[in-house]
Formats: C-alpha cells, sequence, structure tokens
C-alpha cells in the first residue's frame, strides 16, 4: 500500500533527525517508541483498507488486541516496551582495531610485578596449600591486603594450579580487553551515530605507558582502571542493572571507591525521584558481607592498610598529582575538551544527511517532504504559493542550544569530574604513593573518559569536508604523543628496556622493579621457574602442622613470601597492626623507615615467646621488665590491638573489639632517630 509506506518513510526519517541532534542514546528511545506508534499505524491503515474476504489474518489479529498483530511484523520492527536493552556492540573503526592489536603487544612487552604483589601471594597460598587461613602469619588474624574483590580473584585463579607470573599476565590482557570493550562503547554512546569516529580516550589511554604498565603489576590497578570506565558508563545509563550490580562492587575492589558509589547513589536518588533499591541492596550485599567476615575473622571495620596510610600530607599529596597530572598532559587536555563542549553546545546543531532506507514502490523522501508540506500550506492559507517566490529562511529554534547540550550530556561529564575529583582529594590527603600514577589512575582514566565523542560532536556540528580522513589523521597524532609519554623518573622511554629509573620528588616507577634481579622475567617466559608449590609439599610432609620454623624481620615481600616457613614481622608494617597504627612521619608515602626498629623489638619479644604470639603477650613483658619502653608506654593501645590480632573468631567478642579504636601509638622522639 504506497499510503502506508509514506507513513513509514515519514516516520523514520524523524527519528534519523531527532537521533543526529540528540545523540544515539535519545536514538534508542526514538526507536523504542517508533517502534510502538508504527505497529498502531500499520494496524489502523489495514483495517481501513482491508476488504472482506480478501484476508482473514488481520481480522483475527485485530479480535486478538493491540499486540497480536506486532507478532506478524519484523523483529525488530516488534514493540519492545520501554525497558532498557543493552544496544549490540559496534563496529569499531580501524583506529580502534590498531589500539586493541598495539595495547595487548605493550601491555606483555612491560609485564612486571611489585613486591607488594607478592602479600597477596602469600595470604593466597597460606589458604590453599598450608591450611593456615587467610592469613600472612599463622594464628595472626590481621587483613594485611588492600583489595578483598582482588584478593578473592587470585584465589580462584591460584586454586586452578596456575603460577603468577603466568596468571597476572593472563588477567592483564584480559583486562585491558575489557578496558578497550568498555571505551569503545562508552565513545559511540557520545558519538553523533553513523559519523566518522576517533574515540579521543582510546587513542590517549591504549598506548600510554603509565595505563598499560599496571595492566600486569599483580596489584588490583587493571581493575581500578576498568571500574573508572564503568563509572562512565553508569552515570550516562543509570538505570541499567547490570552497571548498578558492577558499582556495588567497587568499595571491595579498593575502600576509598565507596566515595564515588555514594555521590552516584545520591545522584541518582535525586535525579529519579525514586530510591535506588536494587543498587542500594547490591552495595550492602556485597561490602556488607565482608564487613561481617572481617568482624568474624579479623575483629576490625578497615584493613590493615588503611591505618598504615592513614595519614595527612597534602604538599607531597600535590607534588604526587603534579608527577601524573604533568607527565601526561592532563590539565592541557581536559582545558582544551572545555573549549569544544562550548563550541558544540553553542553551535547551531545540523541535520542529518543520513535518509533511512527506501522501499520498492515508495515515493523519495524529498517528495514525501514537499508533499506534505504543499498539503499544510494549502490547508492553512487556501492557495497554492507561487514557485518563484523565496522560501523563507528556517530560523532556528531557541531550544537548540539546550538540545545540543542534551546530546552532549554536559551535565553528566561535569558529574564524572566530580567523582574523580573525589578520589584525586583522597590520594592527595594521604601523600599519594611510591609508585608513579598508580594510586591516581581511577580518577585520571575517568577525566580522559570526560572526553569521549567531543570531537565527533564538533565535526559533526561543523560539517567539516572529508570529516573520515581529518579524524583518522588526528588519532594517529594523538596515538603518536601517548605512546611517547613516560615519567620524570626515567631518562628514556620504556620501550627499549634500557632506561634508568631514579627517585624523584620521593617517587618510583615500575621501571625500578622490572628491571630488579629478584623481580625481573621475561615478558614471553611460563614463570615456571619462579613456583614453589613443590616446596610446599615437602614442607607438609616434614611439618604436617605447617607452624612456623623460624622468625625474622623484613621488609622485602618477595623473601617474606619465598620464606614460607618463617614467621615474619613486615618492618613497614603492611601486615603488623602494631606498627601500622604507629603514628610516625613518612619517609616516602607509605614507606616509615622509623619503623625498623621497632619490628626488631616486637621479633624479639614473640622469639621470648616461643615464636608463637598469644594474648597477654605484651603485658607479661612489661611485668617482667623484658619490654622495650614504647611498648610500656602505649600498653593499653597494644593490648587492644593484641586482642584483634589474636581473636578467637567468637563474633561477639570481634563485634565489640571492630567497634573499640585504640589511640595511636606514640612513639618518644628519641627512638624515632635510632638505626
Amino acid at each position: 500500500m504506497p499510503g502506508l509506506a509514506l507513513l513509514r518513510n515519514k516516520l523514520f526519517h524523524r527519528i534519523s533527525v531527532d537521533e543526529h541532534q540528540r545523540g544515539s542514546a535519545a536514538f534508542v528511545d526514538a526507536e523504542v517508541v517508533g517502534s510502538l506508534e508504527l505497529g498502531w499505524i500499520i494496524r489502523a491503515a489495514t483495517r481501513r483498507a482491508v476488504q472482506p474476504g480478501r484476508s482473514q489474518t488481520v481480522s483475527r489479529n485485530q479480535e486478538q488486541g493491540p499486540g497480536a498483530m506486532s507478532q506478524n511484523l519484523p523483529r525488530a520492527e516488534r514493540p519492545q516496551g520501554r525497558r532498557f536493552r543493552w544496544p549490540a556492540f559496534p563496529k569499531p573503526a580501524p583506529l580502534e582495531w590498531l589500539c586493541l592489536v598495539g595495547g595487548l603487544y605493550l601491555t606483555i612487552h612491560y609485564s612486571w610485578l611489585m613486591d607488594d604483589a607478592y602479600v597477596y601471594f602469600r595470604y593466597a597460598d597460606n589458604l590453599l596449600y598450608l591450611q593456615r587461613g587467610l592469613v600472612f602469619n599463622a594464628g595472626e588474624y590481621v587483613e594485611g591486603f588492600s583489595s578483598p574483590l582482588w584478593m578473592i580473584l587470585l584465589i580462584a585463579l591460584r586454586a586452578t594450579g596456575l603460577n603468577y607470573w603466568l596468571m597476572t599476565r593472563l588477567l592483564g590482557v584480559t583486562a585491558f580487553l575489557v578496558f578497550w570493550i568498555l571505551l569503545v562503547v562508552l565513545n559511540r554512546r557520545l558519538t553523533p551515530p553513523r559519523g566518522p569516529v576517533l574515540n579521543f580516550p582510546l587513542c590517549y589511554l591504549a598506548l600510554n605507558y603509565g595505563v598499560l604498565c599496571y595492566f600486569t603489576s599483580g596489584l588490583e590497578t587493571p581493575l581500578v582502571q576498568i571500574a573508572a570506565v564503568v563509572y562512565a558508563l553508569f552515570v550516562l545509563n543509570p538505570a541499567s542493572g547490570t552497571l548498578q550490580v558492577l558499582l556495588a562492587l567497587t568499595p571491595l575492589l579498593r575502600h576509598e571507591l565507596v566515595l564515588p558509589f555514594a555521590v552516584c547513589l545520591l545522584w541518582t536518588w535525586l535525579r529519579r525521584k525514586k530510591f535506588p533499591l536494587r543498587m542500594t541492596l547490591a552495595g550492602v550485599g556485597f561490602t556488607g558481607v565482608w564487613v561481617i567476615f572481617r568482624i568474624y575473622y579479623y575483629a576490625d571495620l578497615f584493613p590493615n592498610t588503611f591505618y598504615l596510610k592513614d595519614t595527612v600530607d597534602f604538599t607531597q599529596g600535590l607534588i604526587y598529582l603534579q608527577d601524573t597530572a604533568g607527565t601526561y598532559w592532563l590539565y592541557p587536555v581536559l582545558g582544551a575538551f572545555v573549549v569544544l563542549a562550548l563550541i558544540a553546545v553553542f553551535r547551531h546543531p545540523v541535520r542529518s544527511r543520513v535518509e533511512p532506507p527506501q522501499e520498492a514502490g515508495s515515493a523519495p523522501i524529498d517528495q514525501v517532504r514537499k508533499s506534505s508540506a504543499g498539503r499544510r500550506r494549502r490547508k492553512s492559507s487556501g492557495k497554492k504559493r507561487p514557485d518563484n517566490k523565496p522560501a523563507q529562511k528556517m530560523q532556528p529554534r531557541p531550544d537548540e542550544a539546550s538540545e545540543s547540550g542534551a546530546a552532549l550530556e554536559i551535565r553528566k561529564r561535569l558529574l564524572l569530574v566530580a567523582l574523580a575529583g573525589c578520589i584525586a582529594l583522597y590520594v592527595i590527603k594521604i601523600g599519594g604513593d611510591p609508585r608513579h600514577y598508580r594510586y591516581l589512575a581511577f580518577p585520571f582514566c575517568l577525566c580522559i573518559c570526560v572526553c569521549a565523542g567531543l570531537v565527533e560532536q564538533v565535526v559533526a556540528r561543523f560539517s567539516l569536508p572529508a570529516p573520515r580522513i581529518i579524524l583518522t589523521a588526528v588519532g594517529l597524532l594523538v596515538i603518536a604523543r601517548a605512546a611517547t609519554f613516560y615519567p620524570p623518573q626515567l631518562d628514556a622511554h620504556p620501550f627499549g628496556g634500557e632506561e634508568k629509573c631514579e627517585f624523584v620528588n620521593k617517587i618510583n616507577d615500575a621501571s625500578g622493579h622490572r628491571h630488579n634481579k629478584t623481580l625481573a622475567q621475561s615478558p614471553w617466559s611460563s614463570g615456571a621457574e619462579k613456583e614453589i608449590k613443590g616446596r610446599y609439599a615437602e614442607f607438609r610432609a616434614r611439618n604436617p602442622a605447617c607452624g612456623h620454623t623460624g622468625l625474622a624481620v623484613g621488609s622485602w615481600c618477595v623473601t617474606l613470601y619465598e620464606r614460607f616457613d618463617d614467621r615474619f614481622v613486615q618492618a613497614l608494617g603492611l601486615t603488623d597492626p602494631i606498627l601500622a597504627r604507629t603514628e610516625m612521619k613518612a619517609d616516602r608515602p607509605a614507606h616509615k623507615l622509623g619503623l625498623n626498629p621497632l619490628a626488631k623489638d616486637l621479633g624479639r619479644l614473640v622469639g621470648r615467646f616461643g615464636n608463637a604470639p598469644r594474648r597477654g603477650m605484651y603485658r607479661k613483658a612489661v611485668e617482667q621488665g623484658r619490654a622495650p619502653p614504647w611498648v610500656a608506654e602505649n600498653l593499653e593501645s597494644i593490648e587492644i590491638i593484641e586482642h584483634k590480632m589474636l581473636n578467637t573468631h567468637d563474633f561477639i567478642e570481634n563485634l565489640r573489639l571492630a567497634f573499640t579504636f585504640p589511640e595511636k601509638i606514640r612513639i618518644p622522639p628519641r627512638l624515632e632517630t635510632r638505626n
């Protein structure tokens, strides 16, 4: 029926124009509404056009109700309702394929392991192979790792028999692939449909040294970088149940990520005027289960590393921020994209040049537009406008700027900047980290995600000639520049593997560990030579109880992992609750070298009690006059910590201990200078 085809073409043309003006999110909504309208239009037109005896199918469908007619439509045109559905994965552009291949190669090329990762490894192996529990030392219940989610993931993979070197590289490659997929989806969400693609966030991050090297560090940083993109996707689509659940997991990834999660929860509540029950239940469920376990098992509310890094050092924190932001040109990039956003908002939005597909036997879209406009004029004026009379120039609507801003999602982009600022302020407060970039991975990636789709929006609004060639050239320049970045701690780019590393402003780089003789490993090896599971079997055969046979003090985590038969006092306080709560100025972030003599004092005390710590040990040592003065002066706090560390898993008692907060252990000034 020609009339029906005209109606269908006209409807799809309106959707295409709306799509171009409001972005792909609006297009998804228009497509859903359009499919509903189309079903009713077809039904009404068929009801009028069908003749008796011509078709019995339509009559039966009319009797069955409004939903029955949709069963005879193609699947793409059936009414889907207003429930959100994930769009199909977009076809990647050539630049995006280039980023995938280059990023995967460099992820392996920059492979390394940070020594702190061996803390996770010792916890996992104590649980799986030595039956000591999820502890660092047998009988000492201290949560000495920062990321419960990463710990659970490592335990699950280690249980399959993989060695840690192979495991961390497999996790790094998988994490980068997920990172790439999410960035492609994010950029399409903010890009005009069917237009050329640049994907600035992917081009900027995919070959960036600081981003790539932490995919294989053995720490939770790859998941943190993925979480940044997940937050960006959630802000653009807060109705997605999948994204709500993923956000609810992030406080288990790093405890400070509870800040952006709480902000997103409040924003969703205020925006939708409805309490986000599912998101809240997921957050309380995941985090609550672990907190209950933490109270039962560790008798505490926070991990041990929280107390160790609970300091205030704004000066060093600002230096740490500049070390990352200055290296990767973060401030100029954000400034340039602010200018682009302003241009895109106030530029008159252009009409879509893409016409919907035509059906056989239907009139062209231009003819439909002209004939419908002529009918409206004749109906209103009663006479036809002369052909030689110039058409009145179309005036822009007063709300075009606001529609353009809606397509750009300006408010949501500002919210992403605020979420990044939450974590950046926390990092500045604690003085940053001794490793370049690591603690700023989340806010850095999130700030770059804010730039998604802006270049494409500007190109679409200016109707530049050969936009695909222009964007491809710009993308190649961005990739080339981002790939050449390297931190000030290095004297050359690390790609060649001959760079030298040194401390700059108390900050080191991953290169120092990558070339360390103890940690160095070929990125293309299997890592089998580093495996010590065979030694576990021999140790269990000699010592079925798997108790510690020696006692030592040390801070190099690789040695602590390999000497699993010894009890260790971690000299920097990572796994020791007394040292973690000791008030002392840091020589560099998270490194309080003044704790070394105190760790030796604790080691001697434990040795005097047969290398088997037990409750009352410190009080007895003080009463016998065998404890150092600083222990006697802080005995009340030390006893509370001792009861937490040596708890008996009595939940009622542990609940009381968890909400008992001892005072910080204070060391006399004369002891802080001890060697």
